[in-house]
Parts: structure tokens; C-alpha cells; sequence
């Protein structure tokens, strides 16, 4: 089931969207927290590489995290699907996009 307007309300930059979870569902907030743990949690093992799997929404949020800057502009030029590198140095989190469209 989609929500009026939900596809564009993530991301937005009025804070009062982003508390708005639909019945059932979560916030933007609850959201970016659940997949920073799971990030956390990756970066914590002594694993060298993790692939973590997600959806575009979750994904932006997580990306909005490490960098204040990726905004909703930035979540529209994703593409499907999308690939991005997350690398831990010194606890510092930076990202690049891997993924090159083919089209």
C-alpha cells in the first residue's frame, strides 16, 4: 500500500515531514536509526567487506546521515538499482557511488 505523497516526504527539508510515520510503519528518524545500527554493527566486525541490501528511501537516509548535504535532489538522481561504497576510517564514514548506468 503507498501513502499520498510518501515517495516525496522522506527526504524533504521540513522537519515536521520527517516524524510522520504512517500507521504501522516508522519515521524518517526511526528509520535512519534502524539502518545506522546495522552499518554500526557491520563496521564493528572484523569482516573486511559486508554487503548490506536495501531500498532507495532507507538507502537515502542512510547516506543523509554521513553526509548532511544528500538531499532530496540527490535521492531523485539515484538510479534502479543503485550502488554505493561506505568506508570506515578512523570512524569517519565517507561514501562513493559505484553503480554506472548502462543505459
Amino acid at each position: 500500500m503507498s501513502a499520498p505523497g510518501y515517495r516525496n516526504r522522506s527526504l524533504t527539508a521540513d522537519p515536521a515531514d520527517q516524524v510522520i510515520a504512517n500507521e504501522g510503519g516508522e519515521s524518517s528518524p526511526q528509520a535512519m536509526n534502524r539502518i545506522v545500527e546495522v552499518v554500526e554493527e557491520a563496521f564493528s566486525r572484523n569482516n573486511n567487506n559486508t554487503v548490506i541490501v536495501t531500498h532507495g528511501n532507507l538507502m537515502s537516509l542512510l547516506l543523509m546521515f554521513f553526509n548532511k548535504d544528500f538531499r532530496f535532489d540527490d535521492w531523485k538522481n539515484l538510479s534502479i538499482p543503485d550502488v554505493f561504497l561506505l568506508i570506515n576510517e578512523c570512524n569517519k564514514v565517507t561514501f562513493q557511488r559505484v553503480w554506472k548506468k548502462r543505459y
